[in-house]
């Protein structure tokens, strides 16, 4: 009984937050300016009220390069929830982040959806060795292509038990027990700009 109560509640939530949102959306290319811990507002009727479960932050980032969508300034700022309090998109110094517009005129990032980028050695904006592998869609699409990045980038290994899962030698070759990416896909093949 208390298991369907929590699965209706959350069908509830996710409703009621996906109701608000616009068709609004702006996918860009962002580096993290502030993040600070954010409290939704409460949510009250007669019957009900709206308890959230993820952990919630606030974010400002400055928009290197917009992909999609209506926005006129260089800096944004969105709420983003995480069942974890992880946030990894926070983590990476470049990503590409959808975020949608909610009918009060925030922004809000959906969960788990932001794609690590970095600047090819010609200055364009690419998909490091296999970091979209997890979108199959986006997979299934683009042709991965010889690449060098500007920055020296590499992952260090910390388990020989999935490296060829995580660093296939089709994108990635081992160099002083780091992975290092050695083909990937330029962002503007996959978003018209």
């Amino acid at each position: 009984m208390y298991q369907k109560i929590l699965h209706l509640f959350l069908c509830f939530i996710s409703i009621y937050y996906f109701s608000q949102l616009k068709n609004d959306s702006i996918v860009f290319i962002g580096e993290k300016i502030s993040e600070h811990g954010y409290s939704p507002p409460e949510i009250k009727n007669d019957t009900m009220k709206v308890v959230y479960l993820d952990y919630a932050i606030k974010v400002k980032y400055h928009i290197l390069n917009k992909l999609t969508g209506n926005y006129d300034s260089d800096t944004i700022e969105f709420i983003s929830f995480d069942h974890y309090g992880d946030f990894n998109f926070t983590k990476p110094k470049y990503v590409l982040l959808s975020v949608k517009k909610t009918s009060d005129g925030n922004f809000y990032l959906p969960k788990y959806e932001f794609k690590t980028v970095a600047k090819s050695i010609d200055g364009r904006w690419a998909f490091r060795g296999n970091d979209i592998r997890l979108d199959k869609v986006l997979m299934n699409k683009v042709t991965f292509e010889p690449m060098l990045f500007e920055d020296y980038f590499s992952y260090i290994i910390k388990s020989k038990k999935r490296l060829r899962k995580r660093f296939p030698k089709a994108y990635y070759k081992k160099y002083n027990g780091k992975m290092i990416p050695i083909r990937g896909v330029y962002v503007d093949k996959l978003y018209k700009q």
